[in-house]
């Protein structure tokens, strides 16, 4: 399942294409289900009645066409999920984008949005199991699990359980536990069948690096053509 931010929902429901890239098109149309947070109905609301967007139908009917019309499933606010978006880290202080991140965390479903905050929630609690993650390899070192907010088909992040915030941070000692961050890279490619055709490893480093999860994470990138420079 893959759960929408409500700028991605509005933007892909009404033909806005170029605001999202070609990778995004085709994660969302490839798909096996396309949902969204009950709490976006409340935000299209809210921006439309303030004149913050202007939709082309009344709101009803806009509502009816972006979801069974567009083959958009809805998932209720539940206790359960009103409970998750309480517990989470305090990266993000909106109700509204807590409660669509706890709603895609509570679906083990992968999160589209923009929002630069919400990849923060992949951190430690990940490794405490306090939040739900697609967790694709553990051992007692090293948790792997799939990217909420994936660039590529195959997007993994591979941690070590030691907390350690840069690279910057690792030290002499560290050497070992970093090759087996490359060891379990290695071996997850296999055990998806892209070792052969191709993938990417690469870390990043503070903010110029693009880092935005102070956790080392090696990231696994399959499933495309890989282009040169990365960004």
């Amino acid at each position: 399942m893959m759960v929408l931010d409500t700028h991605i929902w509005l933007w892909w429901v009404s033909g806005h294409n170029d605001a999202l890239s070609p990778e995004r098109l085709r994660l969302i149309e490839t798909s096996d289900e396309v949902a969204v947070s009950a709490i976006s109905c409340f935000e299209v609301a809210w921006l439309a009645q303030h004149g913050r967007i202007a939709l082309p139908f009344e709101l009803d009917v806009w509502f009816e066409k972006a979801l069974a019309g567009s083959g958009v499933g809805l998932l209720p606010l539940t206790p359960r999920i009103a409970q998750l978006a309480v517990e989470l880290p305090e990266h993000h202080r909106d109700p509204q984008d807590r409660i669509i991140i706890a709603t895609a965390l509570a679906h083990k479903a992968t999160l589209m949005s923009l929002d630069a905050k919400f990849p923060l929630y992949a951190d430690s609690k990940i490794i405490r199991r306090e939040i739900p993650a697609q967790v694709v390899f553990e051992d007692d070192e090293i948790l792997a699990f799939r990217d909420i907010n994936p660039q590529a088909p195959i997007h993994i992040l591979i941690i070590p359980k030691k907390p350690i915030a840069t690279l910057n941070d690792v030290s002499a000692e560290d050497a070992p536990l970093i090759g087996r961050l490359f060891l379990v890279a290695k071996q997850l490619a296999a055990e998806l069948g892209v070792a052969e055709a191709g993938y990417r490893t690469l870390f990043n480093c503070n903010p110029a690096g693009g880092q935005e999860v102070y956790h080392i994470h090696l990231h696994l990138l399959a499933g495309r053509q890989m282009t040169w420079p990365p960004g």
